[in-house]
């Protein structure tokens, strides 16, 4: 008999009424094929604590569905374990499909947080900066818990000196200044930010410190070069890891003007600037994109969307080439899709600053919409339509290896609520640029550093109003100034 907990859980199991033979073994799945597979199941338990005639396992672990071994009992229970958090966010739109994706992304990502912001809570529960940075941007849009960032944050880079790529992985490294530079533009916490700038700065100086004789960085035997899980050829001078670093510089130039650190900043702002005209190299202006890496000084020619999608997304490249590379790359069927949501979430973040959230929502309707019709009650490590029945839980070779509730998954919080919501902070005020996409309407709650901001619009209407922070609302070329506790009504028809 397998047990349906109705949705996925981390939970210690409950067993009533119960009597154990020799081994009791309890055994958990993520779907259901995994539960009925006990032979290959991810996870077991059999260490139960007994109280009289009731059994409860020791550890919590991540399920939807339970089965039992050498135990018989008359009831089962799970005791759900999670951090407590205020629900800070609220988005209801004309679509009911999108409405769900929100839904199931925001307790996909609140399953997630928990001590720290963890990459999922069936295999590793581990933190893997990548996975992190993108849970710190989720958060800014959902509950914005500022002290799980923090915490995250500080574990993933232990102590000084840092001597080693964050999770051995060179893009790790990079995201990990990223996450610090968007720290501070989302909460304006000065203290945490100049407590640990000096931090921030040995980050970025050790990754200067391996680039090679033309000034990238590359491939070394003790670094992992992820970018992501795909067949990818990640050895010589790698296009994705070159925009990684040029956005690293650059935000710490910044954060070294904002914090007093001239001298810093000063250097950094001339290597930015150095390494973004070295970038040109990566250009095939006969393909009209930017290739993914140099080998021995030599071009691979081949076109991905990583590297492309980056260069658009963190303004590297100029206007006319971001137009070429959403046609010839972002918009290209014959471009090698992304089957991640890890890379979804920068290849939408893309599309969306070029305009198009209307095709942004529909891909996410088919995307994750799509990982719902398979029954998904959180969101999962990766998703390939094309796989049917056992394979689709499949990974790492192993027969149920891929998390089925992973933090990356929650891309959604972000990619509606930066662009459909449409909100960013700025100076210690915020923007918002609303868009419909497509929608007949919405309303929304996002949190602010101080408050949040409530928005209804629909194709006639919208209303903004603030609790507690000053505000503009764009529309078009038309600014709106927003001030706190006070109403703003425009008209957009």
């Amino acid at each position: 008999i397998i047990y349906d907990f109705g949705r996925e859980l981390f939970a210690c199991v409950r067993f009533f009424g119960a009597t154990a033979g020799k081994r009791p073994v309890v055994y958990y799945g993520e779907s259901l094929y995994e539960a009925e597979d006990t032979e290959n199941c991810e996870l077991l338990s059999t260490d139960l604590k007994q109280v009289g005639d009731t059994f409860t396992t020791k550890t919590a672990k991540a399920f939807r569905y339970v089965t039992a071994d050498d135990l018989e009992f008359t009831a089962v229970s799970a005791l759900f374990e999670y951090l407590p958090m205020k629900k800070r966010s609220f988005f209801k739109c004309s679509d009911e499909l999108v409405n769900r994706i929100y839904e199931v992304a925001e307790y996909t990502l609140f399953l997630n947080t928990r001590e720290f912001l963890i990459d999922g809570i069936k295999r590793d529960r581990w933190i893997w900066s990548g996975d992190a940075y993108q849970s710190y941007l989720m958060h800014y849009y959902s509950y914005f818990d500022k002290e799980v960032v923090k915490r995250t944050m500080l574990a993933l880079f232990g102590k000084s000196p840092f001597n080693l790529h964050l999770n051995h992985i060179m893009d790790y490294s990079f995201f990990w200044i990223m996450g610090m530079y968007d720290y501070y533009q989302y909460t304006g916490d000065a203290a945490f930010v100049g407590e640990n700038l000096k931090k921030t700065f040995e980050v970025m100086d050790y990754t200067l410190s391996r680039t090679d004789q033309n000034g990238f960085v590359d491939s070394k035997t003790e670094d992992w070069v992820f970018v992501d899980w795909a067949d990818l050829d990640n050895s010589g001078e790698v296009c994705f890891e070159q925009i990684l670093m040029i956005v690293a510089l650059k935000n710490c130039a910044e954060l070294g003007e904002m914090f007093g650190e001239a001298e810093k900043a000063a250097a950094y702002r001339t290597l930015w600037a150095e390494k973004l005209k070295k970038l040109d190299v990566f250009w095939d202006e006969k393909q009209k994109a930017y290739i993914y890496s140099l080998k021995d000084g030599k071009s691979d020619e081949k076109i991905l969307r990583y590297p492309n999608m980056f260069a658009v997304l963190y303004d590297v490249c100029a206007e006319e080439r971001k137009e070429h590379i959403k046609e010839s790359v972002l918009k290209n069927d014959r471009i090698p899709s992304i089957v991640t949501p890890y890379m979804k979430f920068y290849e939408f973040s893309a599309l969306c600053k070029m305009g198009e959230q209307e095709y942004v929502l529909e891909e996410i309707r088919n995307y994750w919409g799509g990982m719902l019709k398979e029954g998904a009650t959180t969101f999962w490590e990766a998703y390939d339509y094309r796989q049917q029945g056992r394979e689709k839980y499949a990974m790492y070779g192993r027969k149920y290896g891929k998390s089925l509730c992973h933090a990356w998954g929650a891309s959604p919080l972000y990619l509606i609520g930066k662009y459909i919501v449409g909100l960013t902070p700025a100076d210690g005020e915020f923007i918002l640029k609303p868009c419909l996409a497509g929608l007949d309407s919405f309303d929304a709650e996002l949190p602010l550093a101080r408050g949040s901001v409530k928005i209804s619009m629909t194709k006639e209407k919208i209303s903004v109003y603030s609790d507690d922070m000053y505000g503009t609302l764009e529309l078009g070329r038309k600014k709106y100034r927003i001030e706190p506790q006070k109403r703003k009504e425009v008209d957009c028809s």
